[in-house]
């Protein structure tokens, strides 16, 4: 039998960004683009129509050790064929069929993915859904909490950025979500030098770019809107709902069959005007988010009498961080027992 020969391309350093948002900067913590190596590789299983194939990565990724340091990838030649189509100008400009000089591999770049046979939660939103300000951040968010809860066996799943993905026997959950994020898709308080396009980037990079098989059990969990009655008092609540009802219709126009839960809001600060907006935009979620396009709804605000947006409750609990408007990690573990509970109860 013959070697194995491969082919050799380098990533593009701005690859896809233009189509799949933009414009966010690359070092800005859980706020980040996803990496274009990373894009390069979940656009082509995209367009290849994998992971129906059950492939998880297409191509292996390495480093030059020498200055100026790249990160380059390798296929094999009998697969190249079959990619060269996706990738964009400055990859086909670089194929090679010999390893770069001071090449090693680094590992495999896998694409985070509905598993078969098992039920998958996708969520995007704000700090509050990534998890800032916990003790352990992204691995203390309620989605993955919940995962612990369901499954004491879930482990981390080997996703860029880290601490995102985890799996377990019967569940595997993703957590898109980006501090700063509203349904407006911008930050008035961060200004769009900091907080650029959110929506969007958790939108198209981070979602639309996974070769998501909506066959499988797939949910996606969109939880917005604090950010959007904080940062601009001049909205109400029904101009949020607005906004919500445009990005709700915008995911169901982009996948027709995915399941979408939508949750209530919960306490931020001891402000009583926007406590009150924040309850008003609760009222038009629990009545309306079928009528937008979402198929299930979790009811945060119930899971404890902190997080009530209307009487009592006290945000400088224990269950809020100090400044009152994230969950500390004993309040996300409430938040996510409202999830687990969704989660098993769910009709699929």
């Amino acid at each position: 039998m013959p070697a194995e020969t491969y082919t050799y391309f380098r990533y593009e350093s701005a690859n896809l960004r233009a189509a799949y948002g933009g414009d966010a900067l690359l070092d800005a913590g859980d706020s980040a683009e996803i990496y274009p190596l990373t894009l390069t590789q979940r656009h082509i299983a995209t367009q290849l129509g994998w992971p129906a194939s059950g492939t998880h990565y297409v191509c292996r990724s390495g480093k030059i050790s020498t200055a100026p340091e790249q990160t380059w990838a390798r296929v094999s030649s009998g697969l190249y064929p079959s990619i060269s189509p996706y990738l964009t100008n400055s990859e086909l400009a670089s194929v090679t069929t010999t390893a770069p000089a001071n090449f090693t591999l680094t590992g495999d770049i896998p694409s985070f993915m509905p598993k078969v046979r098992k039920q998958t939660i996708f969520t995007i939103g704000d700090s509050i859904s990534a998890g800032v300000s916990t003790t352990n951040d992204l691995l203390d968010a309620p989605v993955a909490l919940a995962m612990g809860m369901l499954d004491s066996t879930a482990v981390e799943h080997p996703l860029e950025p880290q601490k995102r993905g985890f799996e377990g026997v019967q569940w595997a959950a993703c957590n898109l979500a980006l501090g700063g994020s509203s349904w407006g898709n911008t930050n008035a308080a961060g200004g769009d030098a900091a907080y650029p396009k959110r929506f969007d980037l958790a939108f198209n990079q981070r979602f639309r770019t996974l070769p998501l098989n909506t066959t499988e059990k797939v949910i996606c969990q969109i939880w917005l809107g604090t950010n959007d009655l904080a940062y601009d008092t001049s909205l109400t609540p029904d101009q949020v709902w607005t906004r919500a009802t445009t990005q709700i219709g915008r995911m169901r126009t982009a996948f027709p069959n995915l399941k979408i839960v939508m949750g209530t809001l919960i306490r931020r600060t001891e402000n009583a005007a926007l406590l009150a907006r924040l309850n008003s935009y609760n009222t038009l979620l629990r009545a309306n988010y079928a009528s937008i396009g979402a198929d299930y709804f979790v009811d945060y605000e119930a899971a404890h009498p902190d997080f009530s947006t209307t009487s009592g409750g006290n945000s400088a609990s224990s269950n809020y961080a100090g400044d009152g408007v994230h969950p500390s990690t004993a309040g996300a573990g409430f938040l996510a027992t409202a999830l687990k509970n969704f989660m098993l109860g769910v009709a699929w």
